[in-house]
């Protein structure tokens, strides 16, 4: 996920302007351990607030559910559409 879509273009496009070969694969491997760093820490908080909810305000917890199963489906439904 951290490497799709427009993202690889800042892990590429700068490695290239570097004229070390070590240097650039350095900046590469910090590149993606930054990303699955951001997306570790995004899905842990986004769990502990899912986890928090459900045992605290379970409505919100099921709205909360709900909405983003619909925003899915919205978004999916777009996708294919076009």
């Amino acid at each position: 996920h951290g490497l799709a879509g427009i993202p690889h273009l800042f892990g590429i496009f700068p490695a290239l302007a570097i004229p070390s070969t070590i240097l650039a694969a350095g900046y590469m491997v910090s590149f993606g351990i930054g990303s699955i760093l951001g997306m570790v820490c995004f899905s842990s908080l986004i769990g502990w607030l899912s986890s928090h909810l459900a045992t605290t305000n379970i409505a919100v917890y099921r709205g909360l559910t709900i909405t983003s199963a619909l925003a899915a489906i919205v978004v999916g439904g777009f996708w294919i559409a076009s």
